[in-house]
């Protein structure tokens, strides 16, 4: 599926916190950097996880939601060009509690996100 879908776009995505294990997801984030592909990590929404450091081994470009981080993560990513994006809408639909401050990180807070339908933000495929 990746050989079809990398001609057409520039963004792989990854959820750390659904199905795959840590590994598993390094495996896509991996196929997806051999085929050119920039790296975005979606994780640590409903709990702490992996998610922040799998981003920044891999050198991706952003972890997204970031809700849970332990001062582990939050130190490294102020020591790392990944970028910590907030989606408060999606907590806002969620219920989770917002992210703690990201410290010396560059947070990114997104108002057009996620890409499934939120009753505060209508989404529609592009």
């Amino acid at each position: 599926m990746l050989d079809a879908a990398a001609p057409l776009v520039r963004w792989l995505s990854v959820s750390c916190d659904d199905e795959l294990d840590s590994a598993q997801v390094r495996r896509v984030l991996a196929a997806g950097h051999r085929k050119g592909l920039g790296l975005r990590v979606q994780g640590n929404h409903t709990g702490p996880g992996s998610a922040v450091m799998i981003a920044i081994d891999t050198g991706a470009a952003s972890v997204v939601h970031c809700n849970h981080l332990t001062d582990t993560d939050i130190t490294a990513l102020g020591g790392s060009s990944t970028v910590a994006t907030l989606l408060p809408t999606a907590d806002l639909h969620t219920g989770q509690p917002p992210p703690p401050a990201v410290g010396s990180s560059t947070p990114a807070p997104v108002s057009r996100w996620p890409p499934a339908p939120t009753p505060a933000l209508p989404t529609r495929p592009r």
